[in-house]
């Protein structure tokens, strides 16, 4: 098996013999990265491929196309986890115990 280091070339990952290729995180983390990939955002949000393209098909994640590609914006995904984070959260007038089973709150 030929890794990155024999060849004198960087792929991004490493070559681990009998196991697929590990990514750098360092990449994923990067402050000042704007695009994402379907499987970094997904990684990101720590969901599953399948389940991103379902958020993306129902419009609850906006994707940008550049060319074939199909990115993911930083601000899609900052927004996607603020909104569903706002609804999750009970309000703190409210409190935990004026939560109805199911998510709905008591009048």
């Amino acid at each position: 098996m030929i890794s990155g280091h024999e060849t004198g070339k960087n792929f991004g990952f490493h070559v681990v013999p009998s196991c697929t290729p590990v990514q750098h995180t360092s990449r994923m983390s990067d402050p000042h990265k704007l695009l994402f990939s379907r499987r970094e955002a997904a990684d990101l949000l720590s969901i599953s491929l399948r389940s991103l393209d379902e958020l993306v098909s129902t419009n609850k994640i906006e994707v940008s196309r550049i060319g074939k590609r199909v990115l993911v914006t930083r601000r899609a995904l900052l927004w996607f986890v603020q909104r569903i984070s706002a609804a999750d959260v009970p309000s703190i007038e409210h409190g935990r115990d004026s939560m109805m089973e199911g998510g709905q709150r008591l009048p």
